[in-house]
């Protein structure tokens, strides 16, 4: 698994990540991901919900978006405390797709945040120790996200909450 998700990341730095650009509903993969996550976060008695979810196309690679969305759900629910809360949104302002997803749990010390986009970064012992995973998810997320000419945000928020934003362009026409 670690040496396949390398060699992605290792395409990804040379410009050679292979995609295939259609038009996508993205509210419907978000649709779509708010139903796979309550399954996954269900052995957890986590509580998962879809907020707005506004209708949002854009041009990217069908395969690589549902990549990128699965991981950060991953993330949202391993990083979580048994009966934590995950929330999903799908906005579009101004021209992009604005997808969060946020979770409860434990939060990074401020001087880790930065370094959550870093290859094999897992935190503290807190974020780390007892958690499945190889540190690259978040690295993989954001190379999907710079392909597609978008942007990826971590931020923490009151009440031990943690949510990721991806800012991607919306199709045109």
């Amino acid at each position: 698994g670690i040496v396949g998700q390398l060699s992605f990341l290792a395409r990804a730095d040379a410009g050679q990540m292979p995609l295939s650009f259609e038009i996508l509903a993205l509210d419907e993969l978000v649709q779509d991901l708010a139903e796979e996550t309550v399954v996954l976060a269900s052995s957890r008695s986590i509580n998962v919900s879809l907020g707005e979810c506004a209708p949002c196309r854009l041009k990217g690679d069908r395969m690589r978006i549902r990549q990128l969305l699965l991981n950060l759900a991953d993330n949202a629910v391993k990083h979580n405390l048994p009966g934590g809360r995950v929330v999903i949104r799908l906005a579009c302002e101004n021209g992009r797709a604005l997808f969060e997803i946020e979770n409860t749990g434990s939060l990074l010390q401020p001087d880790q945040q930065p370094r959550v986009f870093e290859r094999f970064f897992r935190g503290d012992a807190a974020h780390g120790s007892g958690t499945d995973g190889s540190g690259l998810g978040l690295s993989i997320a954001q190379s999907i996200v710079h392909a597609h000419d978008g942007e990826i945000t971590f931020s923490t928020l009151p009440g031990n909450k943690t949510r990721v934003t991806v800012s991607l362009p919306q199709a045109v026409g």
